[in-house]
Formats: structure tokens, C-alpha cells, sequence
């Protein structure tokens, strides 16, 4: 970026992605963080990192647990738990992290941030359509939301443990569904209030096809695929995202809210009904783990996970015949952990009540898991 002049590099390889990195600029000032001694030596008799020695604007640091690493990124860190662009990770690197809990935080990062810059053409496209179909933006529903029960409804496996009790519900309680179960809550003959998507890619536009005629009201992220908004019937409500330029400068001059996104549909809807006022909040289908070895809840996305041995386990919880909360430990991802992390952050910002009534899977920390039907 032009408009930064100085970098933090996570890795040094041999020498040459930081080369490569100077040649694109090479009066800005790079502090390079390497935790194993072998590689620097490997380095140095690779390379003659004659770009390292004498420069004034290059500092190489043996930093063996990466804790002078760690201090600097919480410099680095923004309010919003985000951390500014001038951070760069040598992804073959992160196998040199002894530390795991560093190691993975590293990898939910890369995983951040390459995602957001592999799909910025595609955001811009989607923003820029976007703006011509929307029939309002989300802060106009304040009033549909303010002290109401607000349950979201992902499409985790543990769905179809309780999703039919929402056939029958109180007058306060409104359902957003996701765009992955919105064809499932519809078959099942749920009272959908909203559905809500934020994918930016064309291959989500299943969520939604053939049933284009609805006039359930759609909350969409302006960056979400724009054949959402472009074809579907009933009222469009935008959503103005934290950290996406366009969509801030929009929201400004507009002078409506902006909403964290926390990069999934179940983030965002969190931010979305706290900011709206809710009263509470509950979850269904929010396993974040392979649940019973299952991606998704049946009839929504692909149900079967594969290969998830090799995947890390973290704790989880199932309730038993007597609603007693049993712990145990689960399969999860990095993209789970994620959001996750992003969940629990947003969570210790706020006093109202989130429950989990998924019934299963990962423990959100800051969630108070129940039973749906106690929860009603």
C-alpha cells in the first residue's frame, strides 16, 4: 500500500519473498520476525541478502517464541479486534511456529486476509450493483427489531434436533433465517421474518433460486452476491460493513450505521440484531464443529464432512434426554475457530443475553446454552 511506510513480516525463509518485498518499495522500513535459528542460517548460506546488511531500514529480529512479535501485533490491533494492513505473513513460515497457539491464531489471519484480497475485485462488482437494487438499508427496521426475541438460524448439523419448534412461536419473536436454511424453513412451513445473506460468490445464488417471488423481507451485506438483491422480489434491506471502504464512505455520506461482519452470515446477524435492539438473542444450528461428523443440517448444503481425523478438536458440549449439559470435545476448522473467536470478542461488548440453543456442538464463550424449547 502506497500510503503505509512501514511493514512487520512474520518469516524468513531464504531471503527472497522479502527481496521481493523491497523491490515494490524500497524506502520503507521492514522489521522481519524469525523464531527458528537454523532457517536464518539456511539463509544466509542460500542468499547474500546483501538487501539485509547495512540497511538502516531493515531489521531482523531472532524472536525464538515469537513474544516481541506478539507485543508488536497488539500494537498493531485495532478497536474492532482487526489488525491494520501492515502485517505481511511468508505463509510456508508458520511451520517454523513451535508455539500452537500462536500458530494457529497465524493461521486464522492469513486465512482473513487472503480471503478479503482474493475477493476484492469481486466485492467491488457486487458493491457497486448492489446499490442500484436495494429498496432500503437495514437501520430503517430499528423498529421491527427494538425489544423484540430475535432467533437466527444457521444450517450447522444439530438443526434438525430442534428447528421444528419454530413452526410454533410467541408474537415477539422474530426468526432470520440464513440464506443456507432458507429453503429448508420454507418446506418445513416456518414463519420466516428475514432471511439474511453476505457471500459474495454467484455459487451461493442456490440459496434463493426458484424461490426469487418471495416477499419475506432479505437483509444483504453490500457486498454479498448482487443477483440476491438484483432478482429477488420482496424488500432489500442493505447492510453497510466495518473495514470495506466503499461500503464505510457510503454509509457516511448517507449517515447510516455501519455493522461488523466478523467474515460469516451468523457473525454479521449477530452485529446486525445488537445494534438493532434486540432484546435477546438466540442461536439454533450454530454448531461451528463437525457435529456427529456432519457438515451441515439435512436438506441445506453438503451434509457429509470428509477427512475431518486431521482436523483440531476443541471443546464442545451435547444435552442430554434430562436437558443435562454434557462436555466433550469436537472437530473443528480454522474458518470455525474464526468465527468462533470473532463471536466470543463481539459477545464481552455487550450485557444482552445471546443463547445457544443449538443443542450441540462447539462452547461459545459468552453464549448461555439452553434448550430451544426453554428458551420459547
Amino acid at each position: 500500500d502506497i500510503e503505509n511506510s512501514e511493514y512487520v513480516m512474520l518469516g524468513l525463509g531464504l531471503g527472497y519473498a522479502a527481496e521481493a518485498f523491497l523491490q515494490l518499495d524500497s524506502n520503507i522500513k521492514l522489521t522481519i520476525y524469525e523464531s527458528d535459528i537454523q532457517v536464518i542460517v539456511q539463509a544466509m548460506m542460500a542468499n547474500e541478502l546483501t538487501w539485509l546488511w547495512g540497511n538502516p531500514n531493515i531489521e531482523l529480529v531472532y524472536d525464538t517464541e515469537l513474544a516481541e512479535l506478539s507485543k508488536k501485533l497488539s500494537r498493531m490491533t485495532k478497536e474492532d479486534g482487526e489488525l491494520d494492513g501492515r502485517f505481511v505473513i511468508h505463509y510456508p513460515s508458520l511451520r517454523h511456529v513451535r508455539n500452537v497457539q500462536i500458530r494457529e491464531k497465524l493461521k486464522q489471519l492469513f486465512i482473513r486476509d487472503s480471503g478479503s484480497r482474493n475477493a476484492r475485485i469481486l466485492m467491488n462488482s457486487n458493491f457497486r450493483e448492489n446499490l442500484k437494487h436495494a429498496t432500503g438499508n437495514v437501520d430503517e427496521l430499528r423498529e421491527k427489531f427494538i425489544g423484540k426475541h430475535a432467533v437466527i438460524v444457521a444450517a450447522g448439523p444439530s438443526l434438525d434436533k430442534n428447528v421444528a419448534l419454530l413452526k410454533v412461536k410467541p408474537k415477539d419473536v422474530i426468526v432470520i433465517a440464513t440464506g443456507t436454511v432458507f429453503q429448508k424453513l420454507l418446506n418445513l412451513g416456518i414463519d420466516i421474518d428475514y432471511v439474511i445473506v453476505s457471500d459474495a460468490n454467484a455459487r451461493v445464488y442456490g440459496q434463493i433460486y426458484g424461490h426469487e417471488d418471495r416477499t419475506i423481507p432479505m437483509i444483504f451485506l453490500s457486498t454479498a452476491y448482487c443477483g440476491f438483491a438484483k432478482n429477488y422480489s420482496g424488500l432489500r434491506y442493505i447492510v453497510y460493513q466495518k473495514g470495506y471502504e466503499k461500503s464505510e464512505e457510503e454509509a457516511k455520506r448517507k449517515k447510516c450505521n455501519t455493522y461488523q461482519t466478523g467474515g460469516s452470515v451468523v457473525t454479521v446477524a449477530l452485529d446486525i440484531c445488537l445494534q438493532l435492539g434486540c432484546k435477546t438473542i438466540t442461536y439454533i444450528g450454530l454448531d461451528l464443529a463437525y457435529t456427529d461428523n456432519l457438515a451441515h443440517a439435512e436438506g441445506t448444503s453438503r451434509r457429509v464432512a470428509n477427512d475431518i481425523e486431521d482436523m483440531p478438536r476443541v471443546k464442545g458440549y451435547l444435552i442430554d434426554e434430562n436437558g443435562t449439559v454434557v462436555e466433550t470435545e469436537v472437530y473443528s476448522s480454522h474458518l470455525f475457530d474464526l468465527y468462533r473467536t470473532w463471536l466470543e470478542r463481539r459477545l464481552s461488548q455487550t450485557e444482552v443475553v445471546v443463547y445457544d440453543a443449538t443443542e450441540g456442538g462447539s462452547v461459545i464463550k459468552g453464549m448461555k446454552i439452553a434448550r430451544l424449547r426453554d428458551v420459547m
